[in-house]
């Protein structure tokens, strides 16, 4: 890993999040959550991926093939990271 920077963006009070990129310069959105996740929420996008539909933002599988790894207490998700504006933040158009 090349690096990794803490975003103080999000809702979730339980959770921590970060860009991690490697050294080949790809980057990566990792979820750091305080107990357990939402299982349902994650197989559900999944799921979509897996139809054949597409712009779906799903979490990467890890090694084992699983959607997220416990940690002890924590529990880490992996996502690509898509860079952009809040839509909250910058507002939406009528186009």
């Amino acid at each position: 890993m090349k690096s990794l920077r803490y975003l103080p963006i999000g809702y979730d009070l339980n959770a921590y999040v970060y860009e991690a990129v490697t050294t080949e310069e790809t980057s990566y959105f990792v979820k750091i959550r305080a107990g357990a996740t939402n299982p349902p929420g994650l197989v559900v996008l999944n799921t979509l991926i897996d139809a054949g539909i597409p712009n779906i933002l799903a979490p990467i599988r890890t090694i084992s093939r699983t959607l997220w790894c416990a940690m002890g207490k924590y529990s880490l998700i992996v996502f690509p990271f898509i860079r952009g504006e809040d839509a909250a933040r910058v507002g939406l158009t009528d186009r």
